[in-house]
């Protein structure tokens, strides 16, 4: 019997030191869900975030003012796969007006760059009798969740260098391209699925080159650049 307490404790001890992986800050007064803006991960580096909140104690629904008996995260969605979440409890339910936490973290793999619509689904439990016909209702958050390439600056490509900025980009992206010789160059651009979405024979003056591309008709997602048929580097559009 001893022995059976003991594996039980040290079941239930690491079960909940498992979930201890974020402090709770008490000092969030307002609804909500703190940092508004998320920071970005990298691909191929560790990536660790807490998020704080608080819940509300009420809300309303259908012209009357109704009390959570309690709230539950259910769900984080549309993450990239390598990101994982988990509440500073166990269960992930908290009293209406309790402060809570949750921790993301996980390491975006080469590729997975771009952007991502991150949803917390909670559900809101109210006491019975409800004045309306259910008990359960479900709420959620949006965020925007990016994964930057695992670095702006590009390969060398030949004699050639070439830097992109920004990166991730958004309505253009303007692409620096150091050559140590006056030369005709042939650049590409191809998506992950490796269409070309820019082919351009550019002339090249030995130094600095900058060139400007309109990417407002490109979708989200990872972009490889190609010199002369030779890869050059990787961009991100939001």
């Amino acid at each position: 019997m001893k022995k059976l307490f003991t594996i039980l404790f040290a079941t239930i001890f690491f079960a909940n030191f498992a979930h201890a992986q974020c402090s709770v800050d008490t000092n969030l007064k307002a609804a909500g869900f703190k940092p508004d803006t998320i920071p970005h991960a990298t691909e191929l580096s560790a990536y660790s975030q807490v998020i704080q909140f608080k819940f509300p104690t009420d809300t309303t629904i259908f012209s009357q003012k109704v009390t959570f008996d309690s709230l539950t995260i259910k769900a984080i969605d549309s993450l990239p796969k390598s990101i994982t979440w988990q509440c500073g409890k166990a269960s992930c339910t908290y009293m209406g007006g309790e402060n809570g936490c949750l921790t993301l973290s996980g390491t975006p793999p080469n590729g997975s760059a771009g952007k991502y619509k991150m949803i917390i689904t909670v559900t809101a439990h109210f006491p019975m009798p409800a004045p309306f016909p259910y008990r359960h209702q479900d709420f959620t958050n949006n965020w925007s969740f990016y994964v930057d390439g695992a670095t702006a600056v590009m390969e060398p490509a030949f004699t050639n260098h070439i830097n992109a900025s920004p990166n991730p980009f958004d309505q253009q992206v303007t692409l620096d391209i150091n050559s140590l010789n006056t030369e005709k160059s042939r650049l590409q651009i191809f998506d992950i699925q490796g269409k070309e979405v820019y082919n351009m024979n550019i002339p090249l003056a030995q130094g600095n080159n900058k060139y400007i591309i309109d990417t407002k008709t490109w979708n989200s997602g990872l972009y490889i650049i190609k010199t002369n048929g030779a890869f050059a580097g990787k961009i991100v559009k939001m």
